[in-house]
């Protein structure tokens, strides 16, 4: 092959590996998007374009160049890093979100219960032994 033809090879296959990058960084908000200026979040995305990465590197193993070798590990780990820590942040989202709903939850339930005790304090008494009688059927329903 001749020189200026692996020289041409060596940019593009940098180029093609930091095009993988830059897809897979905004794919993660890591980086803003060129062309809608924002920021976007698609972790499937993401790795599709890890695991092309990944996939480039199995298929050309020796048959690259030091730098080229370098870059594409390079790539490939700061990546997956990047990716780990997106994956950890949407599952504590994910936790967070459930905790905040449990205490709206309980919060609701609560609020109904005083709303409960404040109906029957305002009943006469025979309406309050017959509602007692029914919220403790409710309970042991429940349980």
């Amino acid at each position: 092959m001749p020189e200026e033809n692996r020289e041409l090879d060596d940019e593009l296959f940098a180029i093609l590996v930091l095009n993988f990058q830059s897809s897979a960084m905004i794919s993660m908000g890591k980086i803003i998007h060129p062309i809608t200026k924002g920021i976007t979040r698609n972790l499937n995305e993401a790795k599709f374009a890890i695991d092309m990465l990944g996939m480039i590197s199995n298929k050309t193993k020796g048959n690259l160049s030091t730098g080229e070798e370098s870059l594409m590990q390079k790539v490939l780990t700061e990546l997956r890093l990047n990716y780990i820590d997106e994956v950890k942040k949407d599952e504590e989202a994910k936790k967070q979100e459930a905790e905040k709903e449990e205490v709206k939850e309980k919060t609701e339930e609560k609020a109904e219960e005083k709303e409960t005790v404040s109906d029957e304090e305002s009943k006469p008494e025979t309406t309050k032994t017959e509602d007692s009688k029914k919220s403790k059927k409710k309970k042991k329903k429940k349980n």
